[in-house]
């Protein structure tokens, strides 16, 4: 076709579009799911047909190339062009080949795609529930659908690309950190933008409500997402200081020590910090006492170092060991309300291993109106095509997923900062603490 158009007097020029192969079948899937939500059909292309033209790409440029003289050109999905024949004997392929491995070096795409599969995943993972109830899509066609979606195997696919953006975004944000801690020193690495606006947001909202302790901490973890491997005492030392942490022991927790903080993840690293805001507390007097999570039989003990002629170190009576648990429960309940956790969905429960063995099953979901419990099922494959179903759970097991909703709703009410609140209150109440201290500002 090139050469017939030339023989014609054109002027002929074949322009391509670098991008990662990861970029290039979330594409694919975005626009088939896009196409069935908005027209009640979308265009699929299968994956050995995606995988053949991505590998043969490259190849095929400098084919062109050498056949017809015409000159290739490259381009990122933004536009800008990334290379031109004309300006380099360098070859198409090789070029193609480097731009696309480029793609995800940096963060804030390697993030948005990391994102984007999440969100397909999703997307694909509901479809059994919500295909019946679809709209746009004719009714005819929504067996033959989920018949192919299971022989096509596209969650499975869109799983496991998932988990290669996830490490993409993870190296492209390690590599980030690394150019930013040589370029600015490790106490000065801004977060990311996404969640730097989350986490600014959640702080508000928290000492709007009082809660100093969960506030820190939520900005304490994001300094440590960020950073990473915390290198030097200097950064560490000042999240020591905005965590409260005293000399000590905490300087070790801290990595005040030569490189002790680099063995620890940033995450990771704050994890500790909290922990070490709970079980470690000073009395009245300023002395430190640390609760051994390890030895809970010895309550709380001195973190005194050994004193000079053996004399006895000091030991917490009734009175203090008392106000020790109020400080340490405290402090708990703010860090928890702070960050009280996803709760679950009481009428979506999984498989247990008295269930049938199936190809392929769905949760089992509770219907508002019936209360019957549900599950899609795939029973069979005959020859490619799948063997779709509905089951039924039986009224014993019915039951049982209905005390299993119970007690999800249960474990949902008591992780809500409301459940945490009421059963810090209780425990004050119980305790007497009212006459050790008062009860926290975080609400």
């Amino acid at each position: 076709m090139i050469k017939n158009l030339q023989a014609q007097g054109y002027e002929v020029e074949v322009r391509a579009i670098a991008t990662h192969w990861l970029e290039s079948e979330l594409g694919v899937d975005e626009r088939f799911t896009r196409g069935l939500d908005r027209n009640g059909f979308g265009r699929y292309v299968s994956a050995d047909v995606r995988a053949s033209i991505y590998d043969a790409l490259p190849a095929n440029l400098d084919q062109v190339r050498t056949e017809t003289g015409v000159p290739v050109s490259l381009y990122n999905r933004e536009g800008r062009q990334l290379y031109d024949s004309r300006i380099t004997s360098r070859s198409a392929a090789e070029a193609l080949t480097d731009a696309r491995e480029q793609c995800l070096v940096d963060v804030h795409r390697a993030h948005e795609l990391r994102d984007g599969y999440h969100r397909q995943l999703g997307w694909h993972r509901e479809l059994p529930d919500t295909l019946p109830e679809h709209s746009k899509v004719a009714p005819v066609a929504k067996e033959p659908l989920m018949q192919e979606h299971a022989s096509l195997r596209i969650e499975p696919g869109l799983a496991r690309n998932a988990s290669s953006a996830e490490r993409g975004y993870q190296a492209a944000a390690e590599q980030s950190r690394g150019v930013a801690t040589r370029a600015l020193g490790a106490a000065g690495v801004a977060a990311t933008a996404y969640e730097a606006g989350e986490t600014v947001h959640r702080t508000a909202e928290l000492l709007h409500q009082g809660n100093v302790t969960g506030a820190q901490s939520g900005l304490l973890h994001l300094g440590g997402r960020t950073l990473g491997m915390v290198a030097g005492a200097e950064a560490v030392g000042a999240l020591g200081t905005m965590a409260g942490v005293e000399s000590g022991p905490g300087m070790i927790v801290t990595g005040a020590i030569g490189g002790v903080a680099g063995a620890f993840g940033g995450e990771k690293l704050m994890d500790a910090v909290d922990q070490y805001r709970i079980y470690h507390q000073r009395d009245p007097q300023g002395l430190p006492w640390r609760y051994d999570l390890d030895h809970p039989e010895q309550r709380w003990v001195t973190d005194l170092p050994p004193l000079p002629g053996g004399a006895q170190r000091p030991v917490a009576d009734a009175a203090l060991q008392n106000r020790l648990d109020y400080q340490a429960s405290s402090k708990l309940a703010e860090l928890r309300m702070a960050a009280p956790g996803e709760l679950a969905d009481p009428y979506r429960q999984p498989a247990g291993p008295n269930d049938p063995d199936r190809v392929q099953a769905s949760d089992w979901t509770r219907d508002a109106q019936s209360q019957d419990w549900t599950r899609s099922v795939v029973t069979d494959v005959v020859g490619r095509v799948p063997v779709h179903g509905t089951e039924t759970a039986s009224p014993e097991r019915a039951a049982e997923l209905d005390r299993a909703a119970e007690q999800t709703v249960l474990h949902n009410r008591a992780n809500s900062p409301q459940g945490i609140a009421a059963a810090y209150l209780a425990m004050y109440e119980q305790r007497g603490w009212a006459e050790v201290g008062p009860l926290p500002e975080a609400r």
